[in-house]
């Protein structure tokens, strides 16, 4: 029966798949063309000049700091006054390696899920709430245009109230 399904579900979306594609033009590799329209990049240029300030989150690894920095480092090089906030976690090693880089950075009072320690993570509702108020703070001081989040549980409260302002999120 599952075979059955799965040859009549290939028959059809391979139909499909075939009739979409112009064989000769994907064969012919020196057709393929990835140039983006100059429409495409007239728009980009217009919304980078009009980025002027940009949050970006994240936070509680490397993995995560380290990509937010050199994000916002290229950005820097590419528009002109622009400004940027860090939002990462209190007591994390953002807090000690955004500013080194000489960027500006505020600490929520949020940490992820313990495992195995279940009286820590009692306190997890509490820091989440204060999180989202004091992210709430944040996005109507500074007015950003646009809200980055690189990953870590720093990122979520920034990211959810930027989205609820209608604030475009990465």
């Amino acid at each position: 029966m599952k075979d059955e399904i799965s040859k009549a579900s290939h028959e059809k979306y391979g139909k499909l798949y075939q009739d979409s594609f112009d064989y000769e033009f994907i064969q012919d590799s020196s057709k393929l063309n990835y140039n983006f329209d100059k429409n495409f990049y007239d728009e980009l240029k217009y919304i980078m000049k009009h980025l002027k300030k940009i949050i970006i989150s994240g936070g509680g690894s490397g993995g995560h700091i380290f990509p937010a920095i050199a994000i916002a480092k290229s950005m820097k090089e590419q528009i002109d006054n622009i400004d940027f906030l860090f939002v990462g976690a209190n007591d994390k090693m953002e807090m000690d390696k955004v500013p080194n880089e000489g960027f500006k950075i505020i600490g929520l009072w949020i940490s992820g899920f313990h495992r195995g320690k279940i009286l820590r993570n009692l306190l997890f509702p509490i820091k989440l709430i204060f999180s989202l108020v004091k992210s709430l703070f944040i996005i109507k001081k500074f007015k950003p245009d646009l809200v980055i989040g690189t990953g870590g549980f720093a990122s979520g409260p920034i990211l959810f109230i930027a989205s609820k302002f209608n604030i475009p999120t990465l």
